[in-house]
């Protein structure tokens, strides 16, 4: 991950952090401390298809494999902020991991050798966060809660990541720990893990070493509010969601290139199948628009000012309960692979208008909701874009009861495998309560935090 990207994220956390907290003392600024890292080891998950937890109902018996994650002359940082209340003093940083992910699966082949898959990607960082225990200390914890996501096992048969993210390694560390340069903390170890049919551990032989505190700097709040007289048109809208139903749906098969060989994927073929069946819970949409009037307008007149000049975001809520992915993976002359699972994060649907145009669209924040056990595609749009996306008619959005409905068919060709994703979903609404305010106050840019500037650089910014 690019060094400024992984900056913005952090900035982002800090943000937020300061912003659910208490004021510090008078003359006493929060502090935003940075630590650098060095990593030496490796990360590798080993697994295998066991018949106790019915690998041969899902076809997956005869598979083993491996994934390893590559940590050596890496490097990473963790943050903290002093003098700010917890939550918000623990620890939060990145590692970067040079090299490949490499994942590999061996499938039995009777009266001859495993057939291999094997497939490689660039290494992404791991997450380190850390959370409270006894007497001062803190566990250390590794994660991989980042998007685009780690390769897990690819195209390949194997775990997906969230059978195993829960079982990376943690140490237990006093907070300041790392502060002193040569500094080390061991993550080394052996953490097993059952997923579905298959059985595994994560081995790490990880260690961390302080290259000492690189910066320490003061976070000021910064008033970067517009001031000129405009105000703002606000508008909040509660939904009762009567119904989500729907499917997102992968059909494929192998292509006939090279590449089938190194994905053990000729002459294969299936289908991944996400369905949605679920309601009942509550939904807010929310617009506003920068405007030099001070009447409240009725509900109607605002919303259509909104859409047309303004901007407005509604999420629309899905249970993790709500939503099944079942696979089906056909070889000729094999079992046929098969896996049910509830993926821990539901697809994001969203709500947007602005600039006249109002539309649902669907994301995918990993490859989780249709990606398996089982092997098939891995369609690269599931990584943070769109899965899905269609116009809402106006008209429609203004009634008291209304649908939403996304419609989607889209080809793909990736790796060994080309096919269609088909998306239906139809989320069913009706509107309990709605406000419209004017808000004489608004700044669009609102409150910043800044870090390591002088007190005439910060007058300097909040003079109108």
């Amino acid at each position: 991950m690019p060094a400024m990207r992984v900056r913005s994220i952090v900035a982002v956390l800090v943000a937020g952090a300061l912003a659910g907290a208490t004021a510090p003392a008078a003359g006493a600024a929060p502090r935003l401390t940075q630590v650098q890292l060095r990593t030496s080891g490796s990360v590798r998950v080993v697994w295998h298809g066991d018949r106790a937890r019915g690998c041969a109902a899902a076809g997956l018996c005869g598979y083993r494999g491996s994934i390893v994650y590559p940590a050596r002359r890496g490097s990473g940082f963790v943050e903290r902020i002093d003098g700010g209340p917890p939550p918000f003093s623990d620890l939060f940083g990145f590692l970067e991991t040079p090299g490949r992910t490499v994942a590999r699966t061996e499938r039995a082949v009777a009266g001859g050798d495993p057939a291999v898959c094997s497939q490689r990607s660039r290494s992404k960082p791991f997450t380190l966060s850390s959370a409270r225990s006894w007497r001062g200390r803190q566990w250390l914890t590794l994660g991989a809660d980042i998007s685009p996501p780690l390769l897990a096992s690819g195209q390949c048969a194997g775990p997906r990541l969230e059978d195993f993210s829960g079982r990376l390694p943690s140490a237990l560390i006093r907070r300041r720990a790392l502060d002193r340069r040569g500094a080390r903390v061991s993550l080394a170890g052996r953490f097993p893990f059952t997923s579905g049919p298959l059985r595994g551990q994560v081995i790490s032989t990880l260690r961390l070493r302080s290259r000492g505190v690189r910066s320490v700097r003061e976070i000021h709040e910064v008033d970067e509010g517009r001031r000129d007289g405009k105000h703002q048109l606000y508008v909040e809208l509660r939904y009762r969601v009567i119904s989500v139903e729907g499917e997102f749906r992968n059909d494929f098969r192998a292509v006939t290139a090279p590449v089938c060989k190194l994905r053990d994927a000729c002459g294969t073929r299936g289908s991944e199948l996400y369905s949605i069946n679920g309601g009942d819970r509550k939904m807010e949409v929310r617009g506003f628009l920068r405007t030099r009037s001070r009447k409240r307008p009725p509900l109607r007149r605002a919303l259509r000012r909104i859409l047309r000049h303004g901007f407005l975001n509604g999420d629309v809520p899905i249970d993790r309960s709500s939503g099944l992915t079942t696979h089906a993976f056909v070889r000729p002359g094999a079992a046929t692979c098969t896996d049910h699972f509830r993926p821990r994060r539901p697809p994001f649907v969203v709500l947007t208008g602005g600039e006249g145009r109002l539309g649902l669209g669907a994301f995918g924040g990993d490859a989780s909701i249709l990606r398996g056990r089982c092997p098939g595609p891995v369609d690269p749009g599931a990584f943070g874009g769109a899965l899905a996306a269609s116009r809402v008619p106006r008209g429609r959005f203004l009634k008291r009861t209304f649908e939403l409905r996304l419609r989607s068919r889209r080809d793909f060709r990736t790796g060994a495998y080309r096919g269609a994703r088909t998306v239906r979903l139809d989320v069913r609404l009706r509107r309990t309560r709605a406000r419209v305010t004017v808000d004489p106050d608004f700044g669009e840019e609102g409150s910043v935090f800044l870090t390591g500037l002088s007190p005439r650089a910060r007058a300097a910014r909040q003079r109108p």
